[in-house]
């Protein structure tokens, strides 16, 4: 059998298709891959598995089946957005180092660190299930000035103001669309209070606002307020 080389970041790229569909996180060498990819049964047909890989998706990502989302899971990927309805559980940068510009994340509970970490593109973050925000979160996200929380049942801790400073959120015309009735809790909450003191127009109600209903097309709202 001829020697043959590859590049690291092709197999890197692999190991990556892998662990979204898989949702592990552990450290993958070659002959591992070929058993993990014989193990996944169903969650597309193998052109998306290749476009994926290959990363020439050029309309907006959704995917029912991916639960969990592994280490770097989406990294270096250009779809324009990315809607993942099932998924709860993250683990580092599993949304980093891409260009990605809307997330939808309704179920996502489990933040792993650095979530979205050097995704630049990233300008919509939109999640319902979050308790509380990982650590250095929106790190290196300097277009990222609109998150959406969905969740009526109390505020979303802010656990260290360091967790969405380095980005867009540190801006005057940063917004966080919040249910109306929580408003003012956010406004005083431990942490968001400091961001608030420095915008006093960063928390809007979610009501009446282009993302009201969950099933907004993202891409269509930034190129309305692009306009």
């Amino acid at each position: 059998m001829a020697t043959k080389l590859i590049q690291e970041s092709t197999l890197t790229n692999i190991a990556n298709a892998i662990r979204v569909k898989t949702g592990k996180v552990d450290t993958m060498t070659p002959s591992e891959m070929v058993t993990e990819i014989g193990n996944i049964s169903g969650g597309g047909t193998d052109t998306q598995l290749v476009a994926f890989i290959e990363d020439t998706i050029t309309t907006p990502f959704y995917n029912e089946d991916i639960v969990n989302v592994g280490k770097q899971g989406f990294y270096g990927k250009s779809f324009p957005s990315l809607e993942l309805p099932n998924a709860t559980t993250s683990a580092t940068q599993s949304f980093g180092g891409n260009s990605i510009k809307a997330y939808k994340l309704p179920k996502l509970a489990t933040i792993g660190s650095n979530l979205f970490q050097g995704s630049s593109g990233l300008q919509i973050a939109d999640f319902t299930a979050m308790n509380v925000t990982g650590g250095n979160m929106l790190f290196g996200c300097s277009n990222c000035k609109i998150l959406i929380f969905r969740k009526s049942d109390g505020i979303v801790a802010l656990s260290g103001t360091g967790n969405i400073s380095n980005s867009g959120m540190t801006g005057t015309d940063a917004r966080i669309y919040v249910p109306q009735s929580l408003v003012a809790q956010y406004q005083q909450g431990t942490n968001w209070a400091t961001y608030y003191a420095n915008n006093p127009n960063l928390f809007q109600p979610l009501e009446g606002s282009p993302f009201e209903n969950p099933n907004y097309d993202p891409l269509a709202v930034l190129a309305q307020l692009a306009s």
